[in-house]
C-alpha cells in the first residue's frame, strides 16, 4: 500500500489546466484563512471528554521541562499511550470510534504514528501545525464545517484520521507557553479552547481537499453529494457549481486518455496539496498488519476511481499496478482487524468494495 501511494518524483502528465481552477482554488483557499481567523480570535471550545483531550490530560505541557525533553518524553510514550486509548498504531489494531470529529452515523478510525519533526520548528510556528489529519471521510460539501462532532452533512459510513501525537503536544506546549507569557495565572485558556480554536480550524486543510476527491469520485460513480451548508457565524463564498463543471470536463477528459494511475491522479487539482496525487500520499510510520488494515480503508475511494476510469479508457498501462492492489486486498479480506475494528454493517460494506475491486 505504501509502495503504491508513494509520490513518484517524476510524472509524465500534469495538472489539466482550467482557465477558472486558479479562481477557485485561491477562492476556497481565502474561505480557509476566513475560518482560521474567525477562530483563532474567538474562544469558544469542544467538551471536556472530546477525544483530543485524553491525549493532553496524559501529557499536560510539561513547563517544567525543556522543550526537547519534552520532545524526547512524549516521542517514546506516545504509541503505548494510543495502544491503552484503543487507537490504531503500527503496534495496535484498534478499534472505531463514534463521531469525535464527523459525529453520529460516522464511524472514526483514529490512527497514532510519532513521525519525527524539527520540534523547534513547530514550536515557533504552533498555530500553523497540522497534527490532526483527515485521510478520509464520506462528505463531498465544500462548506468546511469546524469538525466538533456535529453531523452537519447527515451522512454516514466510517473516516480516516491520522494523529502525531508528539506534534499535537508541542504545538499545546507552544500555546500554554503563550498563555503564561500573555496572562500569567490567571485567565488562561483552556486546553478544551486549544482544540476547538487552533486543533480543529487546521484540520480542514486536509477534510477540504478529500472533499474535493470525493466529489469526483461520486460525479463518476453517479452517487448523491452532500451539500453545502452556511456551518459558521458568518458567509462562505459556495463554489459548488464551478467545482462541478469543472470536474465534470476533468473526467470527460480521463476517459479519454490512458494513463497510468499516479498519471490519472495528478491531473486532478487539490486547493491545499497541489494535486491529488500528493493527497493520497500516507502518513510515515513502519507498513505493519496492525495499520495497514485502516491505511487501505483510508484510500479506497481512490483504487476505486483508478481501478474504475482505468477500465473505462482506451488501452491499460496499469496492470501490473491492479495485480498488486489485489495482492493486498486478498490479505485484508482473510484478516480480522477489518471486522475487529468496524461495526459489522460497515465491515460487510467494506467487504463487497473489496470484493468488486477483485473482479
Amino acid at each position: 500500500m505504501y509502495r503504491l501511494f508513494k509520490v513518484p518524483e517524476v510524472v509524465a502528465q500534469s495538472t489539466l489546466s482550467n482557465p477558472n481552477w486558479n479562481y477557485v482554488r485561491q477562492g476556497l483557499r481565502s474561505n480557509l484563512q476566513t475560518i482560521h481567523r474567525f477562530y483563532r480570535n474567538n474562544a469558544t471550545s469542544v467538551k471536556s471528554d472530546h477525544f483530543l483531550m485524553k491525549l493532553l490530560n496524559h501529557f499536560g505541557s510539561a513547563r517544567e521541562q525543556s522543550l526537547s525533553s519534552f520532545y524526547v518524553q512524549v516521542q517514546s510514550a506516545a504509541l503505548d499511550l494510543a495502544m491503552a486509548l484503543k487507537m490504531t498504531s503500527a503496534n495496535y489494531t484498534g478499534t472505531s470510534f463514534p463521531g469525535y470529529f464527523y459525529g453520529p452515523g460516522v464511524q472514526e478510525i483514529l490512527i497514532a504514528y510519532n513521525d519525527s519533526f524539527n520540534y523547534d520548528q513547530a514550536y515557533a510556528n504552533w498555530e500553523d501545525v497540522e497534527a490532526v489529519t483527515v485521510l478520509a471521510h464520506p462528505c463531498s460539501d465544500l462548506s468546511l464545517p469546524i469538525l466538533d462532532g456535529v453531523n452537519r452533512a447527515d451522512v454516514a459510513g466510517y473516516a480516516v484520521i491520522a494523529i502525531n501525537i508528539p506534534l499535537l503536544l508541542v504545538q499545546y506546549r507552544a500555546f500554554r507557553d503563550r498563555e503564561w507569557r500573555l496572562k500569567g495565572q490567571t485567565d488562561q485558556r483552556s486546553s478544551m479552547q486549544f482544540i476547538r480554536m487552533h486543533v480543529l480550524p487546521n484540520m480542514l486543510a486536509s477534510h477540504l481537499d478529500y472533499a474535493l476527491f470525493k466529489r469526483i469520485y461520486r460525479t463518476h460513480f453517479t452517487e448523491p453529494q452532500t451539500k453545502f451548508v452556511q456551518a459558521h457565524p458568518f458567509y462562505l463564498t459556495d463554489y459548488t457549481a464551478r467545482v462541478d463543471a469543472m470536474q465534470q470536463e476533468q473526467l470527460m477528459w480521463l476517459l479519454t486518455r490512458n494513463y497510468k494511475f499516479a498519471e490519472i491522479l495528478k491531473t486532478i487539482p487539490m486547493v491545499v496539496a497541489p494535486t491529488a496525487l500528493e493527497m493520497a500520499g500516507l502518513p510515515v510510520m513502519p507498513a505493519t498488519r496492525q495499520v495497514n488494515w485502516a491505511l487501505s480503508l483510508s484510500r479506497l475511494d481512490v483504487l476505486e476511481l483508478l481501478f474504475s476510469v482505468s477500465e473505462q479508457s482506451p488501452g491499460n498501462q496499469n496492470q501490473m499496478e491492479i495485480n498488486t492492489v489485489k495482492r493486498f486486498i486478498q490479505m485484508y479480506r482473510t484478516d480480522q482487524a477489518l471486522s475487529q475494528g468496524l461495526p459489522g454493517s460497515i465491515a460487510t460494506t467494506i467487504q463487497s468494495r473489496y470484493d468488486r475491486l477483485m473482479k
